[in-house]
């Protein structure tokens, strides 16, 4: 069944209300982010729409309208090929209200494994577009517990990364287990969580000039080596009930009277934050300037009822509605929770406003990621999942379309360099 027979109603429902209108009209407060890279492969890609008419790329068949990040991507691909290789880092909470969230999401992990790898997205045994067959797989915690952006290496790894297909995963099912198992870090963690800093440890290689601290460095070439790859889709999927709060300043994470309560610390002394262009500029140097292959899934902070009456880029909306306001007092007589189980908006758990986690996505989305948004508070992240997996089938499906088809066919196994052997 191709991505064109799935029930287009139902899910064109669910696009429209939860994913990013991609291409659409920003908010004039907001200024445009790309990259001098990013800009100058946008102005080589309209200079050559041309040439695309001539290759038959005009006529693939869209449901958007073509827009200017329609052709630097088609560019991209034309350039890498298409997508045959998954990269998936999960942040993953350990605070102790995060046990049972924690569990939601593993309950997810084998939908997502069968979707992201045979293309499956509504599991009736028929792929909806080509699936990924290569995959890497790999869960950092925020600060609290492990090494902080340092892959987990756990429910019998014997490596930090795991990989599908390989020897320890040869099969889908063995895979989802051992990486449902990675998602339970467990709930014992203070509260002052740092998973944007964590985030861009775990994608730096140490040679960057990017610095974690003293005599720290970047983990992509070191206890995270081989996970991140060039041409692949990085898939980006942050859970976590409360904001970001990486800092240079540690003294915002002592526990001390002065500081005040944990919870408040980062929202009432924001000047000891890293500010959001840190990762935005950073996880772009990790993709080599160009982030049209990277998407970005927070299950974060968001009122449930924000996320289903709108696009997800309708950031400004969210950011103003009444329960993602910062706390201003540091007693937290005045705390807000963007949900709680008694709103009546249909939150089953509570959660911090995720501002500067929002903010985070808005840029990425600026800069040509693709963003799915979740509420942290929902009873399950099946509406979520559902969207990232649609997202994923259209974005491999028009990496393909950006190819002669004809010789390049969708692979059925990884594919190795040229004069490379297995083994």
């Amino acid at each position: 069944m191709s991505l064109n027979s799935i029930d287009r109603e139902k899910r064109d429902l669910r696009l429209d209300g939860r994913r990013p209108q991609r291409g659409g009209p920003r908010g004039s407060q907001h200024h445009d982010r790309r990259s001098p890279a990013l800009a100058l492969v946008a102005s080589i890609a309209l200079g050559l729409s041309g040439c695309y008419q001539l290759h038959g790329i005009d006529d693939l068949e869209s449901e958007d309208p073509q827009t200017e990040e329609d052709l630097v991507n088609r560019h991209q691909d034309s350039l890498l090929g298409p997508i045959t290789q998954a990269d998936v880092l999960v942040v993953v909470d350990d605070s102790h209200s995060m046990a049972t969230k924690q569990q939601l999401l593993s309950y997810a992990l084998p939908w997502i494994a069968e979707g992201l790898t045979e293309g499956d997205i509504d599991r009736d045994g028929t792929p909806d577009f080509p699936g990924i067959p290569d995959v890497h797989f790999g869960v950092i915690t925020p600060g609290g517990s492990g090494s902080l952006g340092v892959m987990r290496r756990a429910c019998g790894q014997d490596t930090n990364v795991l990989r599908f297909p390989s020897p320890e995963s040869p099969t889908l099912e063995r895979f989802s287990e051992t990486a449902s198992c990675l998602i339970n870090v467990g709930a014992q963690s203070y509260s002052l969580e740092q998973p944007l800093e964590s985030m861009l440890r775990a994608v730096t290689p140490s040679t960057s000039s990017i610095s974690f601290g003293a005599d720290e460095a970047g983990q992509a070439d070191r206890g995270n080596a081989g996970f991140l790859r060039t041409r692949s889709l990085l898939v980006i999927v942050m859970l976590t009930d409360e904001d970001d709060c990486s800092g240079s300043n540690r003294g915002v994470f002592r526990n001390h009277p002065s500081a005040g309560e944990p919870n408040m610390r980062c929202y009432v002394h924001p000047e000891l934050l890293y500010p959001i262009d840190r990762y935005v500029d950073g996880l772009a140097a990790a993709r080599r300037g160009e982030l049209s292959r990277v998407l970005f899934m927070p299950i974060v902070g968001i009122p449930v009822n924000a996320i289903g009456s709108g696009a997800a880029t309708e950031y400004d909306r969210i950011l103003a509605h009444p329960r993602m306001a910062q706390y201003r007092q540091m007693n937290g007589s005045d705390r807000t929770y963007a949900c709680l189980p008694s709103s009546g908006d249909g939150a089953i758990h509570s959660a911090d406003p995720a501002r500067r986690l929002l903010s985070f996505a808005r840029d990425l989305d600026q800069l040509g990621a693709t963003v799915v948004t979740e509420s942290i508070c929902d009873g399950d992240y099946s509406r979520g999942v559902e969207v990232l997996l649609d997202t994923v089938a259209r974005r491999v499906q028009a990496s393909y379309d950006a190819q002669d088809t004809a010789a390049t066919p969708p692979p059925t196994r990884p594919m190795l360099p040229p004069g490379a052997t297995g083994g």
